[in-house]
């Protein structure tokens, strides 16, 4: 993720969280997002730091529903404070790229880059 502009400011701060690295930067399991058939979809993760900073294992569950417009995945979470996240996407065997730029550290600049990439499990 690159903050552009972070917080209304001319500087910009980048953030990369690589395979291994979700617990100790950012307090939190990597999520597990499920794709139905029937266009639900769920994202899971299990979160290590209560609000207070306390030690917890808090499972986190996310839910609503997807839907594909040529190379533009779009997932609804109607719990959100943005319910409606639109990204492209690149498929490539069991790697699915995903890619949007929105406003992320909620500045009011639609400027923020986001990146992600998904693996699919068997």
């Amino acid at each position: 993720m690159t903050f552009n502009t972070e917080g209304g400011t001319v500087s910009s701060r980048s953030l990369s969280v690589s395979e291994g690295e979700w617990e100790s930067h950012q307090n939190r399991t990597p999520p597990k997002m499920t794709y139905f058939a029937d266009h639900r979809y769920s994202s899971k993760y299990v979160s290590l730091v209560g609000q207070e900073g306390e030690q917890v294992h808090d499972t986190v569950v996310q839910s609503g529903t997807w839907a594909l417009h040529g190379d533009t995945l779009i997932i609804d979470e109607p719990n959100l404070s943005i319910a409606i996240t639109k990204f492209i996407l690149k498929l490539d065997g069991d790697r699915l790229e995903l890619s949007n730029t929105m406003d992320m550290d909620m500045d009011g600049a639609v400027d923020d880059t986001y990146w992600m990439l998904q693996r699919r499990r068997k």
